[in-house]
């Protein structure tokens, strides 16, 4: 596998913002940073799956928090 700068990643994100299609926002830095396209794509993959996962993470957190507080507050209440 071909080693994938940040920045051919960064050219995808700014390209989708852009309103081009995904295809061509790969094809696109692919040409410009001399990566084959298949890698670049499986990279941005990866990268947005590992936001997605630390975004839901996030949110599970933030849930248990909102859910578990009234129970903790009501148990430090008792005491």
């Amino acid at each position: 596998m071909t080693y994938i700068h940040r920045a051919a990643l960064d050219m995808i994100d700014g390209d989708l913002k852009r309103g081009y299609p995904y295809s061509s926002a790969v094809l696109n830095a692919a040409c410009h940073w001399n990566i084959p396209s298949a890698d670049l794509r499986n990279a941005h993959e990866k990268r947005a799956h590992r936001a997605e996962m630390a975004n839901r993470a996030s949110i599970a957190f933030l849930m248990l928090a909102v859910f578990a507080s009234p129970i903790l507050f009501y148990f430090a209440a008792k005491v």
